[in-house]
């Protein structure tokens, strides 16, 4: 897949930096293995500019030279060999910024234009392998909650993310049906379903008592009338509890 002309620009720019500090490494007495990695992100203040590096703290903290002395030598250099700057400067404590030309945003606009939706779209993660991505795995017991909703966004949003840089993706919401919730899930609702046929039944201790069971109860009604009444306990209860579960994971899916 073709890197965006932006990219490229950026890496460009790395290229540019890196070499600038290999100078200043040298000029201080290193050797070009202690070149700090060059994280090239947007400035915190767009007063700067555009573009900003804390490479030169790094190197000052590895050379044990002042900061911004090294950012001073790196941007001294002025623009040469960076095409779209117009500006590179350094700031106290050692920040190197860049502004970009009008020529170069106006680059990027027209490249998003002719991409549409696709614009940013790579194969970088093409062949790590595939990548099984679970989120959500609510127990089937009621009603998903807001930190539950919030997990299903940033989940689907970060599946998204994964694959639109090429990566193969999985998503799974895991169903945790196992260990006696699901028994009580069923005592639950038998407790409402019998009271809706007229048959005073009293909640379990430790039941689960929202409103959402009374549905779940109601649905059960509707299905099968008067059968679980008189139906042998074990029976009763995996029927309801299976039944139970299905009803609250399907609108846990619809919510989704």
């Amino acid at each position: 897949m073709t890197t965006s002309r932006f990219a490229q620009s950026l890496g460009a720019l790395d290229a540019v930096l890196r070499a600038r500090f290999a100078d200043a490494a040298a000029h201080a007495g290193q050797g070009s293995d202690a070149v700090p990695e060059i994280v090239l992100g947007p400035a915190r203040d767009p007063a700067h500019g555009d573009f900003a590096t804390a490479a030169a703290l790094a190197a000052g903290k590895l050379w044990k030279r002042n900061p911004l002395e090294i950012a001073q030598r790196v941007a001294g250099a002025g623009v040469a060999n960076m095409p779209g700057v117009a500006t590179i400067d350094a700031k106290p404590p050692g920040f190197i910024n860049l502004r970009m030309t009008p020529a170069f945003w106006a680059g990027v606009v027209r490249e998003v234009l002719e991409n549409g939706s696709s614009y940013g779209r790579s194969d970088a993660l093409a062949g790590g392998g595939p990548i099984l991505l679970e989120f959500v795995s609510a127990n089937p017991t009621g009603p998903l909650n807001v930190v539950q909703g919030r997990s299903s966004s940033l989940g689907a949003t970060l599946a998204a993310m994964l694959r639109f840089a090429g990566a193969t993706v999985h998503t799974e919401t895991y169903v945790n049906d196992a260990g006696t919730q699901l028994d009580l899930l069923a005592d639950s609702v038998f407790a409402r379903y019998a009271t809706l046929s007229g048959i005073d039944t009293p909640m379990p201790d430790d039941g689960y008592k929202g409103e959402d069971i009374v549905e779940v109860a109601r649905a059960l009604h509707a299905r099968d009338g008067d059968r679980w009444l008189s139906a042998p306990e074990q029976e009763r209860r995996r029927a309801i509890g299976e039944f139970a579960r299905d009803t609250i994971v399907a609108q846990q899916r619809a919510d989704l």
